[in-house]
């Protein structure tokens, strides 16, 4: 197995650590493994989709999803680990981090990518589009960081 394949495991593997600590540095590690290509198919590959997606509402986790999300084969693989239910969760919850609520949005955006009509449905399916657009309606309100 490559280094990063091996690195990757790990990481996801302290995903089923009972220390919530544990599994925000694994989380953070993840979302800087997922700023290229090889990290998010490794982390695909790893499993570590539906570990993250049970890190939401925390900020790394929806920043990690948003990154995953740009891969064409993570977008169904987010969806059927449950991921665009928490994202909109999070996008939709007024006491969750902004950051995180930013990152969500930027994940579901993400996942609805012209060619991927699940995810469009799905998004739609479980009150996203609504969620958006409440909290669209307080844009002011946004923090001004993109990572």
């Amino acid at each position: 197995a490559s280094s990063l394949a091996v690195q990757c495991g790990i990481l996801v593997d302290s995903l089923r650590s009972a220390d919530a600590l544990v599994r925000e540095a694994a989380t953070l590690a993840l979302w800087e493994m997922a700023a290229t290509e090889s990290g998010q198919v490794a982390i695909r590959e790893a499993g570590g989709l539906c570990l993250i997606v049970r890190e939401l509402p925390g900020i790394a986790a929806a920043k990690a999803l948003r990154r995953l999300a740009c891969d064409v084969d993570n977008e169904d693989a987010i969806r059927e680990a449950g991921g665009i239910e928490a994202l909109v969760s999070v996008v939709d919850d007024a006491h969750a981090p902004a950051d995180a609520r930013e990152a969500a949005c930027g994940a579901l955006q993400n996942l609805a990518s012209k060619e991927n009509e699940r995810n469009q449905t799905a998004i739609r399916a479980c009150g996203g589009l609504e969620a958006l657009a409440v909290l669209a309606a307080g844009g002011d309100q946004w923090p001004r960081s993109t990572r």
